[in-house]
């Protein structure tokens, strides 16, 4: 085992001490992140997103592409549709593929909750 000279040990603690606190900082950003709440749901009403339940996703694999980070700034200010979805767009980039799909009629009441709550 090789031994450190005692200059250097403080440097490698500080780093030890950075690198943990860098991740727990990530960790708990998700975790204080809020839900989105898309309140232009179509028929189905609005849409809950939770960025807690993306967490094992860093944020590159969602922003800025397909969604941009500015709330609103995705698709020039129109809602999002299922038809984009279905097509491998915005959620349909994950959802259908290695997530569940985006068939209407199936899961719809994972992401319109208020579905959830008439027990449609």
């Amino acid at each position: 085992m090789k031994r450190y000279s005692r200059c250097r040990r403080p440097a490698i603690i500080w780093g030890l001490f950075f690198l943990v606190a860098f991740m727990l900082a990530g960790g708990l950003a998700y975790s204080q992140m809020k839900e989105l709440i898309f309140k232009k749901g179509g028929p189905a009403g609005e849409v809950v997103f939770s960025h807690k339940s993306h967490s094992m996703f860093k944020c590159p694999s969602c922003h800025p592409d397909p969604f941009k980070m500015k709330a609103g700034a995705t698709g020039g200010g129109k809602p999002l549709s299922m038809r984009e979805m279905m097509d491998g767009k915005t959620c349909g980039k994950c959802h259908g593929k290695m997530a569940f799909g985006v068939t209407v009629g199936k899961d719809c009441v994972r992401c319109h909750k208020c579905l959830e709550k008439k027990g449609s």
